[in-house]
């Protein structure tokens, strides 16, 4: 005998959802917002560089600088690049004599300024060259550690030993515009920086100068000057630089890092002058090939 479905265990689903909704109190519902994606903390500048400042004389006290060169370490805690009084004097070094537009070095004393034998029969395109000092001991180190190990940090130092030095001849020339003595795309690639474009920034910061770097081009890859000789540098530089981007007549600060020959310098002072520029060179090292 069939059980009436009003008395049986069984319950209408539809009708069930009806009187549950009925029965259940009413709460407004919230609106869906999204969640905010995680925003890092950016401080202005008036606070940021006095914060890093006070940082970095925190880790002064705690770590000590030590001298780039010979890694002595520095009781003083100077600004950068940290070189110890020694290094420094060292790195400066010079000739007993030299010549008077190139700093070609002299292997004797001279009672009066005089001009080298090629500077006599081959005046330069450039108004004058100077260096820090000779390419020997820390200085030879400390440019060959800027180029060959990567050692940016001596990019700033050198800059600053050069403009101890050169500041007074700098200031007298007065450059509108720096250029460093540019590498080939090739060689760049392979290199990663031009280490004369390194120290010709920092010298443009620190003399509010411009830096050019888009005016003088390699045009075409040379081989190695260092096994050549004077006549073989000459030629195996001729033609290798051009102006890309032009610039109105300016007087040029020409940045080098070591020069022996000037036959590099020559090249690109040429290029500038014929631009209508008037150039004057700075070098990081002087070598020569007399000695």
């Amino acid at each position: 005998m069939r059980k009436d479905a009003r008395h049986s265990g069984t319950v209408d689903p539809a009708k069930s959802c009806v009187q549950d909704a009925q029965q259940r109190p009413s709460h407004p519902l919230r609106p869906l917002t999204a969640r905010k994606p995680f925003a890092p903390l950016f401080l202005p500048p008036t606070v940021l560089y006095p914060l890093l400042r006070s940082l970095e004389q925190i880790l002064k006290q705690l770590l000590p600088p030590a001298c780039l060169l010979c890694g002595i370490k520095l009781n003083a805690l100077p600004g950068p690049p940290y070189l110890c009084p020694e290094c420094a004097r060292a790195c400066v070094n010079q000739p007993i004599a030299a010549c008077a537009i190139c700093a070609e070095p002299f292997r004797s004393a001279s009672v009066i300024s005089h001009w080298c034998g090629q500077c006599t029969t081959s005046p330069p395109p450039f108004v004058w060259l100077k260096a820090i000092g000779l390419h020997a001991e820390q200085l030879q180190y400390a440019v060959h550690q800027l180029k060959y190990a990567n050692q940016f940090q001596l990019a700033e130092a050198l800059a600053l030993l050069l403009l101890s030095r050169l500041r007074s001849d700098i200031v007298a020339f007065n450059p509108q515009n720096i250029i460093p003595v540019p590498l080939h795309p090739k060689r760049l690639c392979l290199r990663g920086f031009n280490q004369s474009l390194l120290v010709a920034r920092h010298l443009g910061t620190k003399l509010d100068i411009p830096v050019s770097t888009r005016h003088l081009i390699r045009t075409r890859p040379t081989s190695s000057q260092t096994k050549l000789n004077l006549a073989q540098r000459h030629q195996n530089i001729l033609g290798a630089f051009s102006i890309d981007v032009p610039l109105p007549p300016r007087r040029i600060l020409l940045v080098d890092d070591v020069v022996t020959t000037t036959a590099t310098c020559r090249e690109c002072a040429k290029v500038l002058s014929h631009a209508g520029h008037q150039v004057a060179v700075v070098a990081l090292s002087r070598a020569s090939l007399q000695h």
